[in-house]
């Protein structure tokens, strides 16, 4: 985690991403030397959608995503348009038909936030401006979105949902 924080607190994660506009992802696929698809040159949409008939979708696991509202290193518009790639029915069937196997909440505010200055020191409040990497440090108490997130998740836990 402390290599994540790293990158989250100087905005570096660019260096393990590429850019919009690569044209690689104009192409349909992307071929190795030996003419398979070239993984390496996917985005996580893509390789939802070029590698779907590949899994047993009825082995995928539930997903829970919550994300900030205003976010500028992973846009929730990217996040919407992963989410709806996995909805498509003719690439994952009815597995992630519903909020009960794929769920994507935004978070538009935090109730509790810890934040830093020289005169108050840590202090938490309210805060409207949820980026990137605002769950560090949170409560389920004070945080109605985590607790929803812990009880989502954990209604899965030993049962075969």
């Amino acid at each position: 985690m402390a290599f994540a924080v790293f990158l989250s607190v100087s905005k570096k994660w660019s260096f393990f991403q590429r850019k919009h506009g690569d044209t690689t992802l104009d192409k349909a696929l992307s071929l190795d030397d030996e003419g398979n698809i070239d993984e390496d040159l996917m985005d996580g949409i893509e390789r939802a959608e070029i590698c779907a008939n590949r899994v047993d979708r009825e082995l995928l696991p539930p997903i829970y995503i919550y994300h900030g509202h205003n976010d500028t290193n992973c846009p929730l518009t990217n996040t919407e348009k992963f989410v709806a790639t996995l909805r498509k029915p003719e690439l994952y069937g009815d597995r992630f038909k519903d909020t009960e196997t794929l769920c994507l909440d935004v978070v538009w505010e935090l109730n509790k936030k810890p934040k830093f200055d020289k005169a108050q020191g840590i202090h938490y409040g309210s805060d409207t401006d949820v980026s990137h990497g605002f769950d560090y440090d949170l409560d389920e108490k004070d945080e109605p979105f985590l607790k929803k997130a812990y009880d989502w998740v954990g209604s899965f836990w030993g049962s075969q949902k």
